[in-house]
């Protein structure tokens, strides 16, 4: 026999049921993405306002058992990222909800999940003894680190950070955005870098710079090393 469904019921804190508002509204009408420019244009790629609010209502939600799972099915940049702010998905909401904002928010989720296997820990980097101004660096890696999936930051000061990142093929890094400018340098192999407007495959030599906090993804077509600067806006 199926196991019986439970009927217990999961109450939120107040404060926490104040984070749905604006989204356990939405009607279904369809009227935002009928009226969503970047959705005409991209209607196999882009999920439009009408479905990533939907998503982030869930994601939002913190009785919500499948978050990574969803998530996860929403690792594309374009899937998420090609929503221009126009807004027009806001002036024709029949409930005056804000699909746009929504979006925002499901944004800084994922952006805020997928830098976690990117950062460092703090106490090893201050337990690193990193290079001082003036010093030479070796930015090839190990012989032993070109097939391995690692990090290593190089230099570390106020407003600026160079790290080399080692990927083997096949390996893909979520799609993030950078606390700042950053600098994108292929060493050896090749990647296909994909942002928010192209795809590109880098190889040894060349350099991709991208503006503050512009969401990119790598993916390593053979083993590779990158040489990664971040000039940062720390306070």
């Amino acid at each position: 026999m199926p196991p019986r469904r439970s009927h217990a019921q999961f109450n939120l804190p107040l404060r926490r049921r104040a984070e749905l508002d604006g989204l356990r509204e939405c009607i279904l009408c369809g009227c935002c993405s009928g009226f969503c420019p970047s959705y005409w244009w991209n209607p196999d790629k882009f999920l439009g306002p009408a479905t990533l609010p939907r998503a982030y209502r869930f994601v939002a939600d913190s009785r919500d058992t499948a978050t990574q799972e969803r998530l996860v099915q929403l690792d594309d940049v374009c899937r998420r990222y090609r929503c221009r702010s126009i807004m027009n998905c806001t002036e024709v909401c029949p409930m005056h909800l804000s699909p746009s904002r929504a979006v925002e928010h499901l944004r800084i989720k994922v952006l805020k999940d997928a830098m976690q296997p990117l950062t460092f820990n703090r106490d090893t980097i201050m337990a690193i003894e990193h290079a001082a101004p003036g010093d030479l660096l070796n930015i090839l890696p190990p012989r032993s680190e070109h097939a391995s999936d690692a990090s290593s930051l190089l230099v570390r000061a106020d407003h600026l950070e160079v790290f080399r990142l080692a990927l083997p093929a096949g390996k893909r890094t979520p799609s993030h955005a950078a606390a700042g400018t950053i600098t994108i340098q292929c060493l050896s192999g090749r990647v296909e870098l994909e942002t928010s407007t192209r795809t590109q495959i880098m190889t040894p030599g060349t350099l991709v710079y991208l503006a503050d906090a512009e969401p990119h993804a790598v993916c390593a077509l053979d083993d590779a090393v990158l040489l990664i600067t971040i000039l940062l806006h720390r306070s």
